[in-house]
């Protein structure tokens, strides 16, 4: 009942995505070096990733595992396209009909995949209290940890020590 609003609504949420990631790049240390671990993949991601018992066969998986880099990548990825496509869609007398109609197909694609992602996201963290828990405070008890992290808290430990500082 109300296009007008709701394409507002949109743009303006379409043209402000990027700054809530950009803000928290300049201001938060911890952010950037998550930005470095999810950027960085091991051997052994891909291992992971081929093993159809991952979560119980002990691979040593750090702060994110494999499928954790693949889900953020593709994320940002998306927003890219996004961004890019919206952009083409706002500034439309820029463009031919054939490249608008492909700028269509392609936003449209991409936000119903990423609405698909971002729904098993949740039903993955609906499952699991503790990373619940790590999303809402920042951390996580240390058992969970050591089960499903096991080379993140040997680096913490490691840090610590290195430092003289209780863990």
């Amino acid at each position: 009942g109300h296009r007008d609003l709701v394409q507002s609504i949109h743009m303006v949420s379409g043209l402000l995505l990027p700054v809530p990631i950009v803000l928290g790049v300049l201001t938060s240390h911890g952010l950037r070096a998550d930005i470095e671990r999810l950027n960085r993949f091991a051997p052994n991601d891909w291992q992971w990733l081929r093993r159809p018992d991952r979560r119980h066969a002990g691979l040593p998986v750090g702060k994110f595992n494999a499928a954790q880099k693949l889900y953020s990548a593709v994320i940002l990825g998306s927003i890219l396209v996004l961004f890019a496509t919206g952009l083409m869609l706002h500034f439309f007398a820029l463009f031919s009909d054939a490249s608008r109609t492909g700028a269509t197909f392609v936003h449209d694609v991409a936000a119903f995949g990423v609405g698909i992602l971002v729904i098993a996201h949740i039903a993955l963290a609906w499952s699991d209290p503790q990373a619940r828990q790590g999303m809402r405070t920042g951390s996580v008890e240390l058992a969970w940890a050591e089960a499903e992290h096991p080379y993140w808290v040997a680096e913490l430990t490691a840090s610590c020590q290195s430092a003289n500082t209780p863990c």
